[in-house]
């Protein structure tokens, strides 16, 4: 299926990668004899996402139709399925799922019926609690955890916020003990990389939808890390001077994190004008106060400033589009109110 579009060497690597694998099981000190491995790939490899979207790829032609949506991610796949109606929902929800489950058996798959979830989204009707779909039961659940963040059949964020307060908290206790063998730029830059990742995955979706009280808790949070970075446990300095000393984002501001791989991506691959048409359409925003609030910067001369200087020293030192076709002047224009984070 990789012909004409791979290069020969690259398709004997594929092979090599796939073919001839073998596979033992160990339990307790006893090993069983040695099995081929005919089909699959190996779990965890940097191919395994690229090699099963391919072997998919033909999926959405298979469930082609106005109401079917699918959102697909690496081996993660949802299937949004709407209707005029409960009732229409669910006949549009069996077809749908008699053709995914004839197609996937025509690739070799097979179907687990019990790791099969579903939920309704808005308005959850008494009347269907369940789903029946070739003498199975599927109950209807009231949140599902998709790519790491948890969706609610209500549209609300309260789990999410819950999920992530309590991370937030848990962390938290670590930090403590860690702050006494670290310098503060030595925590900031720990906590930059642990807390915020891990606490605020997904923030750009769920944060500016969740309820005040949550929002109140994550700032709580958020000048704990601070003073805990600035040794300031009688919370004596005011939070202004406190965030402005260590330069880190707040969580509204970290919300608006659109991923900067995007950016880059951009900066590689497109013309400038592709990224102006993507700021024109407010796909970034910087609502952020002068020197307060800092995401990641690369200069050593300018370090806590994300100025428009530093942007265009990292716009110069990728080989790019930009480089040959738009003057620095032109690049301010449209850096101007935008994220540029790397």
């Amino acid at each position: 299926m990789f012909e004409g579009v791979l290069s020969q060497g690259m398709l004997y690597a594929l092979n090599d990668f796939l073919l001839d694998r073998t596979f033992q099981v160990k339990f307790g000190s006893e090993l069983s004899s040695i099995k081929n491995l005919d089909r699959g790939c190996v779990q965890g490899s940097v191919l395994g996402p690229k090699l099963f979207n391919l072997y998919l790829r033909d999926l959405s032609d298979a469930l082609n139709e106005e109401y079917i949506k699918i959102v697909s991610y690496a081996d993660d796949t949802y299937v949004l399925v709407t209707g005029s109606s409960h009732e229409d929902a669910i006949h549009k929800t069996k077809e749908t799922l008699t053709k995914h489950i004839d197609y996937l058996k025509k690739k070799g798959m097979v179907v687990n019926a019990s790791k099969t979830e579903m939920m309704w989204l808005g308005n959850t009707p008494n009347n269907h609690q369940t789903f029946e779909f070739n003498n199975t039961n599927i109950c209807f659940k009231t949140s599902i955890k998709a790519l790491g963040i948890v969706m609610s059949s209500d549209l609300k964020w309260d789990i999410q916020a819950e999920k992530s307060i309590a991370k937030g908290k848990s962390l938290m206790r670590g930090f403590k003990f860690m702050r006494k063998y670290l310098t503060e730029q030595q925590f900031l830059s720990t906590v930059a990389n642990t807390f915020y990742s891990s606490v605020f995955y997904g923030g750009s979706v769920w944060y500016s939808s969740t309820k005040q009280k949550f929002k109140s808790k994550f700032n709580s949070l958020y000048f704990r890390l601070l003073r805990t970075a600035c040794n300031d446990h009688r919370k004596l300095i005011p939070k202004d001077t406190i965030r402005k000393r260590c330069q880190r984002a707040s969580p509204e501001e970290w919300s608006h994190y659109t991923t900067g791989s995007k950016v880059i991506k951009i900066m590689r691959d497109k013309e400038p004008a592709y990224l102006y048409d993507k700021l024109s359409a407010q796909y970034f925003e910087e609502p952020r106060k002068p020197d307060i609030g800092r995401f990641f910067d690369a200069s050593a001369t300018r370090v806590g400033h994300q100025s428009i200087e530093n942007r265009l020293d990292f716009i110069r030192s990728i080989k790019s589009p930009w480089n040959k076709n738009l003057s620095d002047a032109e690049i301010r224009i449209i850096l101007k109110n935008s994220y540029f984070i790397y």
